[in-house]
């Protein structure tokens, strides 16, 4: 059992990194992590990255991915409605 949850955390972890690719670069970790989750910067970087903390590996659970995906989209439209005079 947990060979095989260890397998399915790995998968999760190659999917974020996957989708992210070098988008990751670009995005304020800070501010989400603030704004959105009410933690640090350092909880996002090891949920997105399967860090141990505390002799577990955790990772974005569906609820926390929901909240980053729509924390993505807010973003992208306030980028998007910025313009210069």
């Amino acid at each position: 059992m947990i060979m095989r949850n260890l397998g399915r955390i790995d998968g999760d972890i190659a999917t974020i990194r996957q989708q992210l690719g070098n988008r990751y670069d670009i995005l304020p970790m800070a501010y989400i992590a603030e704004h959105y989750f009410g933690k640090s910067r350092a909880w996002l970087y090891q949920r997105i990255n399967g860090h141990k903390v505390r002799g577990k590996v955790y990772t974005l659970n569906e609820e926390q991915k929901r909240t980053f995906n729509e924390a993505c989209q807010d973003l992208a439209k306030e980028i998007g409605s910025f313009r210069l005079a």
